[in-house]
């Protein structure tokens, strides 16, 4: 085996083991959003062995009884989903984070061969991506799909990559379609919504930078990988629609001071510590809808070698301030009046959660900048160590919210309203038409149409439980 293949192999299993590590830090306390990644899996798994059933249209088990094709939450027809039939549900976890992981890995380094990048800086490029804070710190959380933000660079090189062959430039369509598709099955909108904005900014970077290859083509490439997208989740497309339409929760977005928004993007991009971005900038939100850090201390090198020979790397830099730019205006929550009239987009939140429109742009920059800086390969060593250290400096025990033993069972009869958790229905479960439970269970057709609901009153135990609900017995 040649060394290359050894520090490849060498750098994945450490990754791995490092976002693997910070999972389970703390079991069997898991993150807390993995009551839902867990319920999922036992969701399906259950019903495919009692009943057959692989794609299920509703669930009693969780909150009284939740739609899961129409929930744009819903895990259907994915790699978790499959795995989730096949494995329990803490190796589905394992299993499909490895796999993302190796995928996102090598899809990084076939990203990077487009710009002849090797040896040390292409191995440092690759873990530092892998090991970002957005994919790091919401593994942790529970957060699981978005994790996939890490096949970017993947579905970049299938798009942008030169094909002479007109069957070659069908099949990297077709694959980046089923995988761009696998994104919205895999319960992540926001992903499947930013991907073809920061696709589109990495090539202004790509264009400033006079990089070449072919727009005309890989547009093409794009729109038909799209169609093709739009036919895929189709089914779900229409499904969800007809069923959030009566769940819109409130705008989350909102504005903070400019001076926050810089200080955000500094302190994620330019020099990454652990601090309290609640404090620092006012969004009600945990640390991980925060941390955005891609290349720890690049982006300073970048911004003093190029600001010192300003002629050299006048192309880079400006790219950069522009990143830059962009990532303060969506940090600054200042279109939040606009977004709050439109419709199911409203249902989004959290501005800080966007930031992955510039992730792409900001490898593209750190690749020119690279290229053109000729650094020394040590340099790029102290940085690889430096991203394999820094993400556990930001983990916070607040991650770690629910009971891994608690939350694996999957007896019906267990399923306690004060336990549920369903953002669909709101936070706080605000949106649940609680007046409309039939029995013990919600009756799934409240879900399509009130007007078929049967008007049942809660039971006197039950409406105590909702109206004192809080997210407080998660801790327990």
């Amino acid at each position: 085996m040649k060394k290359n293949q050894v520090i490849s192999a060498a750098s994945l299993i450490t990754i791995i083991l490092v976002v693997l590590y910070l999972i389970f830090i703390h079991f069997p306390l898991m993150g807390h959003d993995y009551s839902l990644g867990i319920s999922w899996s036992n969701d399906y798994q259950y019903a495919w062995k009692k009943f057959g059933v692989f794609n299920i249209i509703f669930t009693p088990q969780r909150c009284l009884g939740v739609p899961v094709w129409s929930n744009p939450i819903g895990v259907n027809f994915s790699l978790y989903h499959v795995l989730s039939i096949i494995f329990k549900d803490i190796n589905v976890i394992v299993i499909y984070t490895i796999i993302i992981l190796s995928t996102s890995y090598f899809g990084v380094r076939k990203f990077l061969s487009l710009f002849e990048i090797n040896g040390p800086w292409q191995t440092y490029l690759a873990i530092g991506w892998c090991l970002q804070g957005y994919i790091t710190t919401r593994a942790v959380v529970g957060h699981l799909p978005f994790i996939n933000l890490g096949l970017w660079p993947f579905y970049a090189y299938l798009l942008i990559k030169k094909n002479n062959s007109f069957k070659k430039n069908i099949l990297s369509c077709l694959l980046f379609s089923i995988a761009y598709a696998h994104d919205f099955y895999m319960a992540n909108t926001y992903l499947f919504v930013m991907f073809p904005i920061a696709f589109a900014i990495l090539l202004v970077i790509m264009k400033m930078n006079q990089f070449e290859f072919d727009l005309k083509w890989t547009t093409k490439r794009f729109l038909l990988g799209s169609l093709l997208t739009t036919a895929i989740i189709a089914p779900k497309v229409i499904a969800v629609f007809k069923f959030t339409r009566n769940f819109q929760r409130d705008l989350s977005f909102f504005p903070i001071k400019l001076i926050d928004s810089i200080n955000y993007i500094f302190m994620n991009l330019v020099i990454p510590v652990p601090l309290n971005y609640n404090e620092m900038t006012g969004w009600n939100y945990g640390n991980w809808e925060s941390i955005s850090y891609i290349f720890p201390l690049l982006f300073p090198i970048l911004i003093c070698k190029s600001s010192l020979e300003i002629k050299k790397y006048s192309r880079i830099f400006v790219s950069f301030l522009i990143l830059l730019g962009v990532g303060i205006f969506i940090a600054s929550g200042s279109y939040a009046e606009i977004i709050k009239n439109i419709p199911v987009v409203k249902s989004f939140h959290v501005n800080p959660r966007w930031m992955p429109i510039i992730s792409l742009g900001l490898l593209s920059v750190s690749v020119f900048f690279l290229k053109r800086a000729q650094l020394k390969p040590w340099l790029a060593i102290l940085l690889t160590t430096l991203s394999l250290g820094i993400p556990f400096y930001f983990i916070d025990e607040d991650y770690f919210e629910i009971t891994y033993l608690y939350r694996r069972g999957m007896d019906v009869a267990k399923n306690r309203i004060s336990y549920c958790y369903e953002p669909i229905f709101g936070y706080r479960l605000e949106l649940l038409p609680a007046d409309k439970i039939k029995g013990d269970y919600l009756d799934p057709r409240c879900y399509i149409s009130q007007n078929k609901c049967e008007d049942i009153n809660l039971k006197p135990e039950l409406k105590e439980k909702l109206e004192s609900y809080s997210l407080e017995p998660f801790s327990n």
